[in-house]
This record gives structure tokens, sequence and C-alpha cells, in this order.
């Protein structure tokens, strides 16, 4: 946001020397009057650019404006079933997922919980290709204290469709650097926030 500050600051003082060099050439004195408004324009930009960024490319009629990105904000509850092989030589069963979706107009952060472990996205967005609306994303896995010794840290990368405008499915695989690989599939969607797996689990 201080970046998006910025160029507001840097658009408003390159429009009010715009208007005084045109103030200058039309009338042949320079017009500086349209200085004491920067305050006002840069407050203006600010707060038309927050409410863009945070809550009005949201709105349902925004949604169909070509180049606005699906919002899948929320919390997801869905399914994992994954590839991996524990201590024993099993395949586990597969296992509640939420899927916490934070996304403004131009970020998109992720984050997988399960009773066992959590994954947060290092780099993530949701894109569209031929009208089909894909979240992809990397991110860094940590198993809760009590499960490191059978499950350890690792990174990975998901890819998932999402069904539905507005979004009603989301569901894709996922891969990780300790060879295995997994499907997921969220159908059951609460625009809350879910902090952790408990309060994501009381949401539905």
């Amino acid at each position: 946001m201080k970046t998006s500050n910025i160029g507001i600051r840097v658009g408003a003082c390159i429009l009010i020397a715009i208007l005084a060099v045109v103030s200058w050439i039309t009338s042949g004195a320079l017009n500086l009057e349209p200085a004491k408004y920067l305050s006002a324009t840069v407050f203006v930009g600010s707060a038309l650019f927050t409410g863009w960024e945070l809550w009005v490319w949201r709105f349902p009629w925004v949604q169909l404006v070509p180049g606005v990105p699906l919002s899948v904000r929320g919390t997801w509850k869905g399914a994992l079933e994954s590839s991996w092989i524990d201590a024993s030589g099993q395949k586990i069963a597969p296992k509640d997922a939420y899927l916490v979706v934070r996304q403004t107009f131009s970020r998109v952060h992720v984050t997988l919980l399960t009773n066992e472990s959590k994954s947060e996205s290092s780099l993530a967005a949701v894109t569209k290709t031929e009208g089909l609306s894909v979240l992809h994303y990397l991110f860094f896995n940590k198993p809760k204290m009590k499960h490191e010794a059978i499950s350890r840290m690792h990174h990975g990368s998901a890819t998932f469709e999402v069904s539905g405008k507005p979004a009603r499915r989301i569901a894709g695989r996922y891969w990780t650097e300790r060879d295995t690989r997994g499907e997921l599939d969220f159908d059951r969607h609460s625009k809350k926030i879910a902090d952790d797996y408990e309060e994501a689990v009381s949401f539905f």
C-alpha cells in the first residue's frame, strides 16, 4: 500500500504540473492555483484506490468486468487425499482440510489448514485462461510439533480450478519436494477468514 500511495502522490503532482503548463501555454501566465489542492487530490485518490483494492472489485457486477480476478476470498472446507506413505508403510486416509484465502484486487495469500499442519503461500495468484479461473500458489508446509517426527517441513506448489461465478468450488492438485502429491476438493464456503484450524472447523 505504501508503494501505491507514492504512486498516487506522484500522479497528483504530474497532473497539477500538466495543468500549470497548459495554463501557461494558453494564457501566457503560470497558474499555480491547482497546487493548493494537492493534499485533497492525494486524499481522494488514496481513498478511491483503497476502496477499489479492498472492496469494490468484489462487487458482483464488477466481477463481470474483463480483467477483474474472480473472488475466492474466505474459508473453504473440503477434503485432502495424499499419496504420502506414513512410517508404517500405509497410505493415509483422506482428511478434512480448510483453505483460507485472503484476497484483494492485486494480492492473494493462501493458507491450508489440517489437523496436523499449516501451509502458507509465498506466492499466489488467481488468473483467467479462456474463461476458466485458476488459483496457483507456492507454499511452505510446517507440521505441528507433535507431528514433526513423521512429517518434516517442506515446500510445494498447487494448482486449483475454480468453478462457478461466483465461485462455488475449488479443486485441483498439489506437489511437494518430498516427491508426494495429492488432490484437494473444496465445496463449502464461508465469507469469514479463519486464523487457525479450530476456528475454521467452527465456521462449518
